[in-house]
Parts: C-alpha cells; structure tokens; sequence
C-alpha cells in the first residue's frame, strides 16, 4: 500500500469508517469507535480537571480507564484518578487505585511512571495516617527520580511532589528541621515550575512547621510570603472561573492567618460555601473541622462541638472512615473537655466499635495504624471512665493497650507524637491505680511516662505527671518528697498558663500577676470565663477557693468552693467532687462548725465508696470520727475509726517496705484517735490492741515476708489479740512496757507475765518530752550524729543529768513502779515511741538516784508483735557457726573529706581480747575489708563489730528523708572508688540472709536512725529482718576505754550461762562501777531476744 492509501487509512480508522474489502489492513468498527471514545474521554477529564471540576473529571477518567487496551495509558489515567480521589479526601479509593497503577508499571520498563506510582500510593499512606510505611514508600519513588541525569518537565512534576509529602511526613512525625528542608526543595521546583499555588501552600507550609517548633519569628516571614502568593493566586482563579482552586486557595489563607495568630474566621466561612455549592461535603467537612480547630485554640469549645459535629454529619454520610472516625473522636474529646462525660464515653465506644469492624475488612497493612489510633481513643475513653470514677474500668480500658507503642519503643524509633500518646497513656493509668490505692503500680506508670515526657518539653503534660506523682507520695505519707514535686509542678503550671494565655489572646504578664490585685485564681478564671470550658472554671474556681482559705478569708473561699462544686456536680466529675467536698468540709471544721463539716464529710464518704477509693474512705472515716471524739460522742466515734484502721490495714500488702513505713506516719491519727476513744469508753484492753496495732507495722510485715522467704503478701499479718499479747509476756517471762504519746498525754500499759494488764495515763502538762530526752543526752555528754570524738561532762553537766534522767523516771517509770517486778533478775521490756526510742532507760534515776538499770534487766522492742517474730527466727536457727569479731579496721573516707575516719586503737583490744575468748581470730585493720566481711557474715554464729557506727547518708549529706536506710559501719576500703566503699551500710545488711543468734554492734550511735511511726529506720532494723533475733546497738557515741570494759564483761557473762539480757546489765553494772557517768556505762541496749 502506497503513503497516500496508509494516510487515508488511518484518517478512516480515526473516522471510525471501514475500509473497502481489497485493503489488506482493516480495523473493525467497533474498535475504532472504542478508540474514539477513550481519547474523548480523555480529554473531557482533562478539560475538567483544568476547570476544577473535579467529580465530572474523576467520571470521565474512569470510564477511560476501564477502556483502555494500552497499559502505560491506563496506568497514567488511574495515577490521575488516584490523585483526585486524593483531592477529595477519598483515601482509600486513592490508596487502591494508586496500587492498580503500580503492579501495572511493575510489568513495565517505565522507572519514572513507577516513580509516579509510588509517590500516589506515598501519599494515599500518609493521608491514612501510615506514617512509616509512607515514608519507606516515598524514599523509594525519591531515589528513583534522583537517578535521572537530564531532568525533563514530568522528572520535576514527580520530585516535586514526592518532596512535598516526604516533609508531610516528617512534619507528623514532629521531625520539623528535617520536613522543612523537603518543603523548601519542593518549594525551588515548584517556582521553577510557575506553579504559584503550590508556591504559596508550601510557603505556608513551611511557617507552619516553625510554628510547631516554637519558633514563631522564623514562621511569620513565611506566612506573609505565602499570603500573599495565595492572593494572586485568588485573583486568577476568580478571573479564570476556576472555582475549585479559589475554593482551596481560600482554605489555604485562612490556615495561614490562623497560624499567624491573625483572625481566619472569614476566608474559611467563604472556602466552606464554595465547597458546599461544588459539592466537595469531604472538604467542607474538613474545612468545618479545622474552624472547629480555630476556636479550640482559643478555648472556644461549645462553638468548637457545634463545627466538629457538622463535620462529622458530613463526614458520616460520604464512608471515609479514617475521617468519620477522627472527627467522631474529636467530637468525644471536646465533650470530653466540656466535662461532658457520660456523651463522651458513649461516642469513644462508639468509634472503637467502627474502628473494630474497619480492622475486620482492612488488609494487614493497614491495621498498624488502626491499632495506633484505637490507642490513642482508648487512652481518651480511660481518662473519661477516671473523671466518673470508674477507675477498675478505666483500668482495665487503658492497660494492655501499650503494644502499638511499646513495639515501637522497642525498635528505638518511637516518634514524637507516639511519645505523646505513650506519656498521657501512662499518666492516665498511674492516676487510676493511684486513686484505688496501688501505690507501687501508681509510681510505676508515673515514672514512665515522666521519663519519655523529657523530650517532649511540654509543660503541660510535665505539669501533670510532677502533680500526679505529687499525690502518690502524699497518700503515701511522704510529704517532703510530695511537697518538692508539687512546687516542680507549680512551676511548670505557670509556664502552661503563659502558654495558654497566649493561646487566648491574652497578656502573658498577667497570669499570676499580684501587684494588681488580681490572684492566679481570679486571672484565669477571667481567662476561661469565655470559652465555656466547665473543666477549666470549675479548676479556676478551686484555684481561687484555696487563694481565698490561704488568705484567711473563709466565707469567700466557701462560696466559690460552692461554685466549684456544682460545675463537677454537672459534669459528672466525681474526683473532683470529692476533692472540693473535702476542702469545704476542712472549711467548715476550721470554723468548728461541726454539723456542716460531718455533712460535707458523710458526702464525700459516699463517693469515696462508691469510686472504691480505700485511701479516701478511710481518711474521711477518720475525720468525722475525730469530730465525734472531740465532741465527745465516743460511741459514734468508734465505729467510725475502726474502720479506717482496717482500711488502713488493707492498703498494706503489695507496698514495699519503704512505702509502708511512710504510710503509716500519715495514718498514725487515725490510731491514736481509736487509742483515745477507746479509753475514754473505760476499754483499756482494746485501746492496747490498737496502740501494739498501729507501731511497727511495716516491721513486722517485713519480718514475717522474710521470714516465710515470700516476697510479696497477699494479705497483711493479722496483730495481735489481746490474749497473744498476754501470752507473749509470759513465753517471754517478762514484764512487758508500752508507751503510747497522744496530743500531749503518756498512755502506758504494763503486761505481767501473769496475765495481768494495767494501763496509766500521765498529763504532760509543760514542756516537750523530745526536748526532755535531748537535753537528757546532751547533759550526760553524748553529741551529735556529726561527731567522732567524746566530750567528757563538767560538773554542772552531771547535775544537770541527774536532773533530767530523774524527771524521765517521774514521768515514765514511777507511775508505773508498783507494777514492775522486784526481781532485778527479771526482764522488763519497754516498746517505745517516737523519740523515746532514744531515751537511756538503763540511766533513768529515781528520787533516791538509783538507776533504774540497778532494779531491773532492761530489754526494749520495736513492738510487742516483733518479739514474737524474733522468737520464731531464733527458733530456727542451727547450732554451727563460727564468731566473726572485726575489730579497728583501717578507716575509710567519708565523700568530701581529705582525711579518713579516725582510728579506734582501743576497739582493736577490744576486738582482740574478745575473739581469744571465743577462741578465734579477730579481723583487724586492712584485712576487715567490705567485702571480705560481707562474705563471712551469712555464715558466722555471732558478729561483733568494734568500729566506727554512722547515721547520717554516707554521700556526705545530712539529708536522711530520702529512700535509703539510714547507718553504715565503717570496714576497710576495697578501693573500689564508689561513696559508700568501706561503708557497710544498712540496705547492704537488709539484702542479706544472717543466721547469727547475736550481733553487737560495739560502735557509735549504732541505735539510731530515722525515727518513724514505724519505729527507728537504721541499723537495728536491718540486722532484724536479716534474720537476727538478738542485737546490741549503742544510742551515743562511745569510749573506747569503757566500751571495751563493758564488752569484754558482756562476753564473759555469756561464757557464765548468762542470758543476753542478763549479760548485758551486769557488764553495765560492772563499767558503771569503774566509770559512773552515765556516758560511759548506759549507751547500750538489747533489742530483741534475751535468751
């Protein structure tokens, strides 16, 4: 065939029209037709598309591609028909048809047209909130744009798209130096380009990325630059009659105005109706919920529920589900902050059941970002269910739901916002278990998110987690430690309110400003008065309610407590209501009206019972029973406190050994109260079990766990009854001797071994008993913890001894002499409080000046209950064992001093003089090393340590409120560099398993330590629990000289058959005999068993 028959053919086969049967190259007509109708088709969509009509130009660009024979074509078509299921926020249609246009260029040698692919899926992930898996995509399609070396018009189109969503995705994944550095690159191609719109959204882009830095000089250049692109922009497409691209422009500004700070109210009002009447619901809808964003910002969140719920009516009616779901949780967590919280709950389940039947029909890759978002609902919906109290469904909402993150966490590459979600996840669930008491779990969670919360810097969420870690501490009784991490909280609340007031339009300098008379509470109550937040004025009222009590004016704060209240009254926040029910009740006692604080109390009680919070039920418990007592109404008061010692009680198991220590120096007025009404209801017996019931519990805890070798009790140790308590005075053979110190008045009960109870209560009319015994201590020469060297006493200090150690026996022994026996052979063992757990007993005087040591055998016990423990400990242990005596080893350096401790040559002979007795060899100087004698302990029968004893912290600081145990014995370093080389410290001693019957602890200030409502935290108690029945411990620094007298004699008493109790007095008696200065003679004690 001829060029003039070919051309002729193919003008009639574009014509549609047969040939005539003699021409050997015939197209059928209906082909030709199908030809001509794709290429129509064609070039409607692109038309449309030109003129922003994007539904007639998706139409036209599908029915071409179900056409199309030519794959490369096809391909292309579904790349544009991806990228306006895109525009139109169809993402899952873009996501498969981008997939569509992928396997096709898979089968073909086309790298730029996979490129293309690539990015169009890229971008379908990023919009359904794939981040990683969009990243991993996009750095694909960029390597293989940036290996072509001539770029064409179709190479830039594609890198400059592909940049643009790798800084998207950079951006969510807060990474913002390194999403501006692509938007910046796609910026360059895209002026290259003449691409003014994207020009303008990319400028507006960048800035908003310094925005969420916080580096708002750097962003607002950018923004003005990006308005005003956008405003030629407008202007063209208003002239051009492109109404989808003014449409988008318009959106556009008025994001750019709301990142500027500047008002956007009426470009996005004008971007709503256009997307309205082109019929872009999806975009509306989005557009609706950013003018929802717009008025969250400024605390606006009545008129941010009404935008985010017509958002989300459209949003339901066109089957996106990654955006139906979003707004529907935007929805909840808006009801959320409008303390709205049955709605709220309802609409989080609500999204979780869509989100659970999403995953049910979405492929597997889809599903890490579902888990990811269920999270985060979840995390809200917890917080929600915690508001009304329902802190086990709360619980049981948040826990487990970490793995989405805690993969990631694993994988080293958790980003910000991950971070962000992990942190409030695990506050939420540290608040929860705090409030029904699961302290341990509580602190736990709160660590946790407080250290992934550091890169964050956010003073908000610091703010929170410092407060809720602030409460721990303070149920627990660790108020120093409460109050440091509320004042780290205060701090940061303020850098928030600077924020927030920001944020609200208003001066930052305001916020706690006053010097104008206006307080932190009025401030931000007239910042939020505004914007509908029940939450924040409810928080704002409390706020100045506490202002207003501080201040001394109580009518004032009760009033706004009042407002206060009925705020969480109607959103159904039933913490807070209990908290402001207590503050109004305190109010209320404060000014002894008594009937109105019951009142508020009894409210409070019922809703501390029904959120299961046995903290407070018990705390509430003990004030209206308190108010009953101190009106005398003993027998409402009983019942009442009863109970919250057995809540108390109950809170016990699982807490560590430190925590129950603490707690019970916050609970100690409940059993002192339940002491006093008790006596005062003639019950003497009852008001014993409660005063042995509320001392050393914590102790008696840990003796009983090691004792069993379990490490965590499920329930707590059931005290004592008064017929044990009776029988343990006779197994013991002893007289036993409690004190109890309530609001100014000694309570002592004396048991006979007979069976016998008596109980006397002496008025402390003047003065401090703890200035008493101090002052006691000081006039017989023994100083301070801070010193080595001894003093000796002048004359005038001896009187002064004698003084006092005669006024300790008026007060403590002779009311209750009659009852004592007068066998100086027989036992007396005293159970101190407080302060008295430093009272030389032995050295008491009586009128006469006899010392009390002279008529009876002095044995004292952390409680009546931890003697009962230490019999069971000596009962087990074996006969085996050899005596480790450690003698003057060479001292170590305390941290921060140039020199070492002073030697103790005397403690030497006395080391020496003792082992030949035992028949063994003493361990002396640089041979009595730490870790040398920490190994031979477990082993050893009997350990004697003749060294320096300390109490203070090792580290050099005087600060023993920390959760160390206070005390350390001073061996030979092992020159390991560490602080507490050479100091064998207690916690040291409290890990160790001893089989020792006795240990003697022949060094200074060896029974003291912290003094607690649990007793005396040192060295003591550490030896104890080990497993020692029996310990000898020193109140003051000692002598070497009488030291070594009385130790010396003590042993050769026990090699007489002597009992411990019996060995230890007459070796007393002896030195006293040779040094009559109480100092000298009086300094050791028995604790534990006698025999």
């Amino acid at each position: 065939m001829d060029k003039v028959s070919q051309t002729a053919v193919s003008m009639f086969v574009a014509s549609g029209l047969l040939l005539c049967p003699d021409v050997t190259f015939v197209l059928p007509a209906a082909q030709a037709q199908e030809i001509q109708s794709v290429d129509l088709l064609l070039e409607e969509g692109d038309l449309h598309l030109q003129k922003g009509q994007l539904f007639k130009a998706l139409t036209a660009y599908e029915q071409a591609s179900l056409q199309l024979r030519n794959q490369a074509e096809k391909a292309q078509t579904l790349i544009k028909t991806a990228k306006i299921h895109s525009g139109l926020l169809q993402e899952s249609q873009a996501l498969e048809t981008a997939l569509q246009a992928l396997a096709i260029y898979e089968t073909l040698s086309d790298p730029l047209g996979k490129a293309e692919a690539l990015t169009e899926v890229g971008d379908a992930y990023l919009d359904l909130e794939h981040n990683q898996k969009a990243l991993e995509i996009l750095q694909q399609a960029l390597t293989i744009l940036q290996r072509e070396k001539r770029p064409t018009q179709r190479i830039r189109q594609g890198l400059a798209e592909t940049l643009n969503d790798l800084g998207r995705v950079h951006r969510n994944l807060e990474q913002y130096p390194q999403a501006n550095r692509f938007f910046k690159q796609s910026l360059a191609l895209h002026r290259r380009m003449g691409n003014q719109f994207e020009v303008g959204r990319l400028k507006g882009a960048i800035g908003g990325t310094y925005v969420l830095q916080g580096q708002r000089t750097q962003a607002v250049p950018s923004l003005k630059m990006a308005q005003q692109t956008l405003a030629q922009v407008l202007a063209d497409s208003q002239r051009s009659g492109n109404r989808t691209l003014e449409a988008q422009t318009i959106y556009h500004m008025g994001l750019n105005a709301l990142l500027e700070g500047q008002q956007g109210l009426e470009q996005f009002e004008q971007a709503i109706a256009l997307f309205r009447d082109l019929n872009y619901r999806v975009r509306e809808a989005d557009a609706l919920s950013t003018l929802g964003i717009y008025h969250q910002i400024r605390g606006q969140f009545v008129q941010q529920l009404q935008y985010e719920q017509q958002a989300q009516a459209i949003f339901q009616t066109t089957g996106e589900p990654i955006y139906t779901n979003n707004s529907l949780s935007t929805v909840g967590q808006t009801l959320k902050r409008l303390g709205r919280y049955p709605e709220a709950i309802k609409t989080y389940e609500q999204v979780l059941v869509n989100y659970r039947k999403l995953g049910q029909s979405s492929p597997q890759r889809d599903r890490y970002p579902l888990q990811v978002k269920m999270s985060q609902v979840l995390a809200r919906l917890g917080a929600a269910q915690a508001k009304l109290g329902q802190y086990s469904q709360a619980i049981k909402t948040l826990e487990g739901r970490l793995s989405p993150y805690t993969v990631v966490l694993k994988s080293n590459s958790l980003s910000f916002s991950d971070r962000k979600q992990m942190v409030n996840l695990l506050q939420q669930l540290g608040d929860a278990h705090n409030q029904i008491d699961q302290y341990p779990q509580a602190l736990t969670y709160l660590n946790q998110a407080l250290k992934l919360s550091q890169p964050l810097q956010d003073p908000l969420a610091s703010t929170a987690i410092y407060s809720s870690l602030g409460n721990v501490y303070a149920r627990l009784g660790q108020n120093d430690k409460s109050l440091d991490l509320y004042r780290q909280a205060l701090q940061l609340y303020q850098q928030a309110l600077t924020q927030t007031a920001e944020q609200l339009g208003h001066n930052p300098s305001e916020v706690g400003q006053q010097s104008s008379g206006s307080s932190t509470g009025q401030n931000l109550l007239r910042m939020v008065q505004p914007t509908g937040n029940n939450d924040l004025k409810a928080l704002a009222l409390s706020t100045l309610g506490a202002e207003y009590a501080e201040q001394g004016q109580p009518s004032q704060a009760l009033q706004t407590y009042q407002q206060a209240l009925g705020l969480y009254r109607r959103a159904g926040d039933r913490p807070q209501e209990s908290l402001t029910l207590t503050s109004i009740g305190l109010l209320h006692l404060g000014q002894k009206r008594y009937p109105q604080a019951i009142e508020s109390f009894q409210q409070k009680l019922a809703l501390s019972r029904s959120l299961d919070n046995r903290s407070d039920t018990a705390r509430t418990l003990s004030l209206i029973g308190d108010i009953h007592y101190q009106q005398k109404r003993y027998a409402q008061a009983e019942p009442m406190l009863r109970e919250a010692a057995d809540l108390w009680d109950s809170l016990q198991p699982g807490l560590s050994d430190q925590d129950r220590v603490t707690q019970r120096d916050s609970i100690v007025s409940t059993f002192d109260a339940l002491q006093q009404t008790l006596i005062a209801r003639d019950q003497p017996k009852a008001a014993l079990e409660i005063s042995e019931r509320g001392r050393a519990r914590a102790f008696v805890e840990l003796l009983a766990s090691r004792s069993a070798k379990v490490a965590k009790r499920q329930q707590p140790v059931e005290p004592l009854t008064i017929k044990q308590i009776q029988q343990v005075a006779q197994d013991q053979q002893a007289t036993l001797v409690e004190y109890s110190i309530v609001d100014g008045q000694i309570f002592i009960w004396v048991v006979q071994p007979t069976g016998a109870i008596h109980l006397v209560r002496v008025d402390r009319l003047s003065g401090s008993l703890e200035k008493l015994i101090r002052n006691s201590r000081t006039a017989i020469g023994a100083r301070g913890r801070g010193q080595i060297a001894v003093v000796p006493t002048s004359k005038g200090q001896s009187d002064q001894s004698q003084k006092s150690l005669q006024e300790l026996h008026r007060l403590l022994i002779a009311p209750v002499a009659q009852y004592l026996p007068t066998d100086p052979e027989e036992r007396v063992i005293f159970i101190p409080e407080g302060e008295l757990f430093l009272a030389p007993f032995a050295a008491f005087q009586d009128r006469q000046g006899q010392a009390l040591l002279q008529q009876h055998t002095v044995v004292t016990a952390p409680s009546i209950q931890v003697l009962t423990l230490t019999r069971q400990q000596q009962q087990r242990l074996t006969a085996g064992g050899e005596a480790l005596i450690v003698g003057n080893p060479t001292m170590p350096r305390l941290a921060g001093q140039s020199a070492p401790l002073l030697p103790l040559p005397g403690a030497e002979k006395e080391a020496i003089a003792i082992a030949k007795m035992l028949n063994t060899q003493a361990i002396t100087g640089s041979q009595a090393t730490k870790t040398k004698i920490a190994q031979q302990m477990p082993k050893a029968r009997l350990i004697h340590f003749a060294t320096h004893g300390l109490l203070d912290n090792i580290q050099g600081s005087n600060d023993v409120q920390n959760l160390e145990i206070p005390g350390a014995i001073a061996l030979a370093p092992d020159n390991t560099g560490e602080a507490t080389d050479g100091f064998l410290t207690a916690s040291d001693i409290g890990e160790m398993e001893l089989t020792a019957d006795l240990v003697v602890l022949s060094a200074c200030d060896t029974g003291g330590g912290r003094i607690t409502g649990d007793g005396v935290i040192g060295l003591s108690r550490s030896f104890l629990s080990s497993g020692v029945p029996s310990v000898v411990v020193s109140l003051w620094k000692v002598p070497d000289e009488s030291t070594a007298l009385l130790m010396t004699t003590f042993y050769q008493e026990l090699q007489r058959g002597a009992d411990k109790a019996q060995a230890l007095r007459q070796a007393m008696l002896t030195t006293k005999q040779k040094y009559p200065n109480p100092l000298d003679w009086a300094a050791f004690t028995l604790i534990g068993e006698a025999e």
